[in-house]
């Protein structure tokens, strides 16, 4: 076991990639597999927790894309066309807050790829005034589409 620790400490001052490889290794000796494993994700499950003000968050690791999932999904849910994905990047701010505006209003769903933390807060304020909508619309002709998903 001190020669695989020895080894885990060696790779920690190597590089990102080998420290990763081994404390995975070293978890996954010591613990088990079980700590190791990631568990299959279920996009349809979670998708139905959602709702018009509850967006999905994806915290990706390098090399992961959901993209995919989201388009089978959509279109398991009737919304061949309907899955706006729009990039976010620099300048891209004023494009994606009129690209929910439509997505909200013409049953459609939208996918903001790259978002960074300083985009946040906008994004924040976008769901609060979202909320505050639905909220005022109970009863009466609701202004954001019941279907519209971020």
């Amino acid at each position: 076991m001190i020669v695989f620790l020895q080894m885990v400490v060696f790779y920690f001052f190597a590089n990102s990639v080998k420290r990763n490889f081994a404390t995975r290794a070293y978890v996954e000796a010591t613990m088990g597999t079980t700590f190791v494993e990631s568990l299959p994700f279920d996009l349809e499950g979670t998708s139905t927790d959602s709702s018009v003000v509850t967006p999905l968050i994806f915290i990706l690791s390098p090399g992961a894309d959901p993209t995919d999932y989201l388009l089978q999904l959509a279109d398991a849910k009737g919304k061949g066309g309907g899955l706006l994905s729009i990039s976010l990047g620099q300048g891209q701010g004023p494009i994606v807050e009129c690209a929910i505006d439509f997505a909200q209003r013409n049953n459609d769903w939208i996918c903001i790829q790259n978002l960074t933390v300083s985009w946040l807060p906008c994004l924040e304020q976008l769901i609060e005034r979202m909320q505050a909508e639905t909220a005022s619309n109970v009863g009466s002709h609701p202004s954001i589409h019941p279907t519209f998903r971020l």
